[in-house]
């Protein structure tokens, strides 16, 4: 997916596999979030997401955002590279995040819940801000 406003955006997804992409020059790169009001025939919030393999490059703002109340996420194996502000961001407590590389991003290489589950293997440098990631180790 090249350009664009967002390369690939879930709203109140359930069991959704968001896996080997390549989202480069997007204004937002990958984003899932829920709507506490969905309407009628939409559940009530995103749960049960895979975002597994995929590379963001060059978003304008995040690479990978994982927005409020949602559920059951694990954010596995991505590359986010030269994203406008963090290359992941994670507003959701219980998300897990593992094995993800964050370089060169405008803030944070990841940016995490205090309450999110730390998997391990995840890496970052040269970010804007110089902690490279909050809520999760990076090597």
């Amino acid at each position: 997916i090249h350009s664009g406003l967002t390369g690939i955006s879930v709203l109140n997804g359930v069991a959704t596999q968001i896996e080997n992409n390549h989202v480069v020059s997007a204004t937002s790169g990958i984003g899932v979030t829920t709507i506490s009001s969905p309407g009628e025939g939409l559940p009530p919030n995103s749960s049960g997401v895979t975002i597994q393999g995929n590379h963001v490059m060059r978003s304008a703002s995040n690479g990978i955002r994982i927005g409020p109340a949602v559920e059951e996420v694990t954010v596995e194996d991505n590359v986010a590279v030269n994203n406008g502000d963090d290359g992941i961001e994670v507003l959701s407590d219980g998300v897990t995040i593992e094995g993800n590389k964050a370089n060169s991003n405008g803030d944070l290489g990841i940016e995490a819940s205090a309450a999110s589950i730390d998997g391990g293997g995840n890496k970052a440098h040269g970010n804007g801000d110089a902690r490279e990631c909050v809520g999760v180790r990076c090597n």
